[in-house]
């Protein structure tokens, strides 16, 4: 991240100080951390937690971190140079609190968490360097799903297939922080199906979470070995369109809950009115994977150059991309044009979505 963006970034941060009548703000939570620096906060990778803290003045910004992590911090992590780094020894953590309280005095400060609603609201609206990082790693997210997907053999298991998934993301820098896969029958059972050692009989499903400068990519592929029964087929036409209702509907101004209700009513038209209640629809992305779900009486506005991911769902078939919403249409970060795809239509508006890839 350069300096402008970053001083764009702690400019938005000290606006709301002033809205919220405060001196500093403290950050600890991951998603705000790379929003802010574009880096790595944490140290394992499904971890929440922070290995550092940024606290926020009028004048200054400050990193606070224990002496196993600031030179790694500063060297690769962040522009060490744009920050005053504040080190403590990592056996004694309590220093941290006496740190924020010497630099605060009797300054008025709390933390980004305690402001959620409002971090979420200034860093769902991507910036043109956020929106080019994005378009990169939807494009690279997708194909490593659907390079795997054109490798797939009878046998194979779960396991194997998430492992070639993952050394595909990998390659790239590109962290799998969601990695759902299914074979045959473990379709149709979960909606959420962490991989095992089922082994691939015909039918599979992969779905990715891709992480990368903070940025979540979200994309699901399905692929078979031979044709696919009817039933199947049909409910995948059925979920393509349910998707290109979502997709279509989500513009600039647009309530939520009314995009939501229009693809509840798709599902009913299409012959599935039960099956949205089977797993959650999708929602804002960004700096996590859902910033949040959306939901029949959600209270959210649409705005321009936010990131939604929807996923609909109908039991044995899913349709899963990003997209970034820009004033004079909707781009689909993770359509790559090289797999196998099937033409929607809702409402006159038509879409290429990703149909179920027969090998």
């Amino acid at each position: 991240m350069n300096k402008e963006e970053f001083l764009y970034k702690l400019n938005l941060i000290r606006d709301l100080m002033k809205a919220e009548a405060l001196d500093g703000i403290l950050i600890n939570s991951l998603a705000n951390f790379s929003w802010l620096t574009g880096g790595r906060g944490f140290i394992g990778i499904a971890s929440e937690n922070l290995c550092a803290s940024i606290l926020v003045t009028s004048d200054a910004a400050y990193l606070l971190t224990n002496n196993i992590e600031s030179g790694r911090l500063a060297n690769e992590e962040v522009n060490g140079q744009l920050f005053t780094f504040k080190e403590f020894p990592w056996f004694r953590e309590s220093e941290k609190q006496r740190l924020i309280k010497e630099i605060m005095g009797e300054g008025r400060y709390c933390t980004d968490t305690q402001l959620n609603q409002q971090f979420v609201y200034i860093r769902s609206r991507l910036n043109e360097q956020e929106k080019e990082r994005y378009r990169w790693l939807g494009l690279n997210t997708a194909r490593a799903a659907e390079r795997v997907c054109r490798q797939l053999k009878e046998g194979m298991s779960e396991f194997e297939v998430a492992g070639m998934v993952s050394r595909e993301l990998w390659s790239l820098g590109i962290e799998p922080v969601t990695l759902l896969v299914a074979f045959d029958q473990r379709i149709s059972s979960y909606r959420h199906p962490l991989p095992t050692d089922n082994r691939l009989v015909k039918y599979c499903m992969i779905a990715i979470g891709g992480r990368k400068w903070g940025l979540v990519a979200s994309a699901t592929r399905l692929a078979s070995l031979g044709a696919l029964d009817d039933d199947i087929m049909k409910k995948h036409k059925a979920v393509a369109k349910i998707d290109t209702c979502f997709i279509s509907n989500t513009r600039p101004g647009n309530s939520v809950k009314d995009i939501f209700n229009k693809a509840v009513a798709c599902y009913s038209d299409e012959g599935y009115p039960d099956e949205w209640k089977k797993h959650h629809q999708g929602g804002l992305t960004g700096y996590a994977p859902r910033e949040y779900r959306a939901t029949p009486d959600i209270d959210q506005t649409v705005s321009a150059n936010q990131a939604f991911a929807w996923n609909p769902s109908i039991t044995g078939t899913k349709s899963e991309d990003t997209i970034l919403i820009l004033e004079d249409g909707n781009e689909i970060i993770t359509h790559t044009g090289q797999y196998a795809y099937i033409e929607a239509e809702y409402d006159g508006y038509k879409l290429m979505r990703p149909d179920i890839l027969i090998l």
